[in-house]
């Protein structure tokens, strides 16, 4: 990098992992990493077309087995997503079309003072973290001479609170909550304090994508998908929040000084969301946004900070 510094950059598709398990890979990368495999287990004899026949056979077994238990979570799912009818998003400049392109911005806020926060109010992180990213949108409509009294914010809520390398799949249901632009930051915790939390469970189940992945691998084939997400209003943002190693990591022996979370997926009609990973007792919110419908990603980056730093009392180094 410019002042010195090495970047590594780690790719994942989120077919292969969410949050959860993208953590868990990096877990394998860092220092010490994974122990060498033993001569008995590396490398394995490649599997005979009976058992690979076999193994296929009892996988749909179990896949049919579990089918009502299958239906009953997915129920689950649809209805924190909001079900098959939820109620309309309040219009506003935040949801319209987006050019494909993402840019980004980065603020940080003490993970401590910020739980801290949340308790003081009955709330949680998940809580004080919505808190203030609604402030954020709303004082940006609000110079944009605009005006909602509610933001509907979709939240990524991971069914599996850890999870490991080898466990691949996303497990990721978004959870509507709405939150009320009004007030200072506190206040709207304290209106929003345990909201995800008495939601949650629902959630707790496999994610809707796949649930019905044949149903959804058609609709997307047939371009219906993309349709639905460049014409959806069921939300104005997205917001994911994953919990990251609480100790200081190396790589190859080098200290690893911030972790900073990013997604470039197909954003639909949103033009603004927010990434939240913690690391060694920091919080990192990265800011995305389409740089043709928000072209003032500044402008978003620093009334969130502001945003962060009122409600924990004291800004962090930049």
């Amino acid at each position: 990098m410019a002042d010195g510094r090495l970047a590594l950059l780690v790719v994942l598709h989120h077919v292969l992992v969410d949050g959860i398990g993208g953590l868990a890979v990096l877990g394998r990368l860092v220092d010490p990493g994974p122990p060498a495999p033993s001569p008995s287990d590396f490398p394995r004899p490649r599997p005979s077309y009976a058992r690979l026949l076999a193994d296929a056979v009892a996988a749909k077994g179990r896949a049919l087995r579990g089918l009502p238990a299958a239906a009953r979570s997915l129920r689950r799912a649809t209805a924190a997503g909001g079900g098959l009818h939820p109620p309309t998003a309040a219009p506003c400049s935040l949801v319209r079309p987006t050019s494909g392109r993402s840019r980004f911005a980065v603020v940080r806020t003490d993970l401590t003072s910020l739980l801290a926060a949340g308790h003081r109010a009955g709330g949680t992180l998940n809580d004080a973290l919505l808190a203030t990213v609604a402030g954020a949108p709303a004082a940006l409509l609000e110079r944009r001479g605009e005006s909602v009294e509610t933001l509907v914010l979709a939240v990524l809520v991971n069914a599996r609170r850890s999870g490991t390398a080898d466990e691949l799949g996303n497990a990721a249901t978004p959870l509507l909550d709405s939150v009320p632009t009004g007030g200072t930051g506190r206040e709207r915790l304290r209106r929003i304090a345990g909201t995800v939390r008495a939601v949650r469970p629902t959630a707790d189940g496999p994610s809707v994508i796949a649930g019905v992945g044949p149903l959804f691998r058609f609709l997307a084939r047939a371009g219906l998908y993309r349709r639905y997400i460049e014409h959806q209003h069921r939300l104005h943002t997205l917001v994911s929040d994953v919990p990251g190693p609480r100790d200081r990591l190396a790589f190859d022996g080098v200290p690893i000084r911030a972790i900073v979370p990013v997604s470039v997926g197909d954003a639909g009609n949103v033009t603004v969301n927010f990434l939240a990973l913690s690391y060694a007792d920091v919080l990192t919110v990265t800011v995305v946004v389409d740089p043709e419908a928000v072209p003032d990603l500044r402008t978003v980056a620093a009334l969130l900070q502001a945003e962060l730093d009122a409600l924990v009392g004291e800004p962090v180094a930049r």
